[in-house]
């Protein structure tokens, strides 16, 4: 989507310029705008808030003014005047991306990996650091394992991991096993040879 893309280019703006700092000092800039834009996703859970930037029918203007009465005073200074100047911008309905937008670009700055496992229930510490740990030592670098629960895949786990997935999963296992059975031909019947005898008999 074209308009997104232009989005995460105002995102990485904002992050190169918190950057320009240089050294630690700009890195903990970085994480404290990260900080105020994951305070902002949470308050977009509003769903009156949501929606009323989201409707093509308000103005940028006025989307502008409306956060303006509804962002602290505590936030940063940089990332107050980025959420207003985006929703001014015309792009309100774009910010509930922000917060991931600039998370990603920090990790990748820190090299670090994000991967994301699914399972049935929720994972037990042991289990997620060995998982971590394991991916930690295939990659190289430092790896951001986020656990996430869906009933759905019945059993096993399903890993994501960049753009590369393995989905070692219940569901998965036995829609290969259905898919290999359609795949099995069953021998045609034999036929079935009566003599005269028989035929006189029917």
């Amino acid at each position: 989507m074209i308009e997104l893309g232009i989005t995460r280019r105002y995102v990485r703006a904002l992050f190169e310029l918190e950057l320009e700092e240089g050294g630690a000092a700009g890195l903990a800039g970085a994480k404290r705008v990260l900080s105020d834009l994951q305070w902002f996703h949470s308050l977009l859970q509003e769903e009156g808030l949501h929606r009323f930037l989201s409707d093509p029918r308000e103005s940028p203007k006025s989307k502008q003014e409306a956060l303006a009465k509804v962002l602290p005073d505590e936030l940063q200074a940089r990332s107050r005047d980025f959420l207003l100047w985006v929703a001014g911008r015309g792009r309100a309905e774009f910010l509930p991306h922000v917060a991931a937008e600039f998370e990603n670009l920090l990790l990748v700055h820190e090299g670090v990996q994000r991967a994301e496992v699914t399972t049935v229930t929720r994972m037990e510490p042991e289990a997620h650091a060995q998982l971590q740990s394991k991916l930690e030592a295939q990659t190289g670098k430092k790896v951001q394992l986020i656990a996430n629960i869906d009933p759905e895949i019945l059993g096993g786990l399903r890993v994501k991991f960049g753009s590369a997935l393995y989905d070692g999963s219940l569901r998965r296992e036995l829609e290969d096993v259905r898919r290999d059975m359609m795949r099995v031909r069953m021998p045609e019947p034999a036929p079935v040879e009566l003599n005269e005898a028989e035929l006189d008999d029917a």
